[in-house]
């Protein structure tokens, strides 16, 4: 079967769900127009700057459907890529990312009815956390028979990797999620620096996004340790991760995010928002918090130790050897699916 992925190819994302969906015997390409991590599988177009972007890239899309024709167009993030999807025929599944369904719609009234319009020209939509499922029916009107529910997961070689020991003269954190208001970066900022009061601390950022140049400027004011790397290479973001003590993340409203699972899997310990999503994999092996910097020192005081953090983060890796199989999870999602479709 030929599926066409389109998605940001910038990130690691779209790879996984490419590798595992050819290993179950599909003829599978991505197609993006942000520059790729690696060119296997990729066909990148360029676009002009501008809000309306993604929809210039329209004719781009279709002449690439044309030649290709897919048995299944797989779109991910409502925003851009499910969007222009929009726009073409046949069988669709669109993989909402998290920030996508739980913020870009509730911008306006006309946001709102521009995602409702869209998700409902899907056959199906996947997402990876029940909070996002009852949002999609209860605000959206979707079916629930069209939404389907998976923990997306860590690959086997992430999952396998065993636990690093890691110096304690410094408490490093690192934050994967994107430079955006939705993921309350200055309150992080604010956090790091009350705790710097307390311990040696350092923070890394893995992410890009339209308040980079704020955040970075703020963490300058603030004399924290603070080291911007941006979109770094799968091997690099792998080792960062690694080498932190604590993955920090405290948007307002969330789905499950992957990057929490990886950071769970190598043995950094989640500070993250107290949501729905969040408490679906953090309980005590790591530590809940509102997104509030005063709160967040509270709570990690009032909790931390070293002990504490060793115990944590072992509880943390098995929690996603339990439950986070990516392989496992994505072909029994794939043989649903399959129920419903013919060519």
């Amino acid at each position: 079967m030929r599926i066409l992925i389109l998605a940001d190819a910038s990130v690691s994302h779209p790879y996984k769900w490419a590798k595992i969906l050819e290993d179950l015997g599909n003829d599978v390409r991505i197609l993006t127009f942000e520059k790729p991590l690696n060119h296997d599988l990729v066909e990148s177009f360029k676009l002009p700057l501008g809000r309306f972007k993604y929809i210039f890239g329209i004719p781009k899309i279709a002449g690439y459907v044309r030649e290709f024709k897919p048995h299944i167009l797989f779109p991910h993030f409502l925003p851009n890529y499910g969007f222009v999807s929009y726009f073409f025929k046949g069988f669709k599944i669109l993989a909402l990312w998290g920030s996508d369904i739980m913020a870009w719609p509730y911008k306006s009234p006309l946001h709102k009815r521009l995602a409702e319009n869209v998700l409902k020209k899907f056959n199906f939509i996947v997402c990876d956390a029940l909070i996002v499922k009852d949002i999609l029916v209860k605000d959206f009107g979707i079916l629930a028979e069209k939404i389907y529910v998976i923990p997306f997961g860590v690959e086997r070689e992430i999952r396998e990797k065993p636990l690093k020991d890691l110096p304690t003269d410094v408490l490093t954190f690192v934050s994967t999620r994107r430079i955006e208001k939705l993921f309350n970066h200055f309150e992080i900022l604010r956090f790091i620096k009350k705790l710097s009061e307390r311990f040696k601390v350092k923070i890394l950022y893995l992410n890009d996004g339209s308040l980079r140049e704020e955040v970075i400027r703020f963490a300058r004011d603030l004399k924290i340790d603070f080291e911007y790397l941006g979109k770094v290479p799968y091997e690099e973001y792998v080792e960062v991760l690694q080498n932190s003590h604590f993955c920090i993340s405290i948007p307002s409203r969330d789905a499950t995010s992957v990057s929490l699972l990886e950071c769970m899997a190598l043995g950094s310990v989640p500070l993250v928002s107290d949501i729905p999503a969040n408490r679906e994999w953090v309980d005590n092996n790591g530590i809940l918090t509102i997104p509030n910097a005063d709160e967040m020192f509270k709570g990690f005081i009032s909790r931390f130790s070293w002990d504490w953090w060793k115990e944590a983060r072992m509880r943390s890796k098995e929690i996603v050897i339990k439950r986070c199989n990516w392989e496992e999870n994505v072909k029994r999602f794939w043989y649903e699916i399959l129920k419903g479709f013919s060519v």
